[in-house]
């Protein structure tokens, strides 16, 4: 139970933190440079977390026709990069 209240406590938190910001910024205030940079967060963020797996083995880089899960993810790639 402690640790569901903890879950929770801090999803409120963080919450609350990320309301703050967004509720006193008024859309204009934020230049449009910093806009157009933005977009590209998204994309940098989900290739972080997705891009180590695929090419780290043990510890290892393993950026060889051999490793499958490079392939796997080129073809998933080029299938999103395609449908769009």
């Amino acid at each position: 139970m402690t640790l569901w209240l903890l879950i929770i406590a801090l999803a409120l938190v963080t919450l609350g933190m990320r309301i703050s910001f967004i509720a006193t910024l008024k859309p204009h205030a934020i230049p449009p440079f910093v806009r157009e940079v933005l977009a590209y967060v998204a994309p940098a963020v989900l290739a972080a977390i997705v891009v180590p797996p695929i090419l780290i083995r043990d510890g290892v880089l393993e950026a060889g026709i051999d490793n499958p899960r490079l392939i796997a993810g080129v073809v998933a790639f080029a299938i999103a990069w395609f449908s769009k």
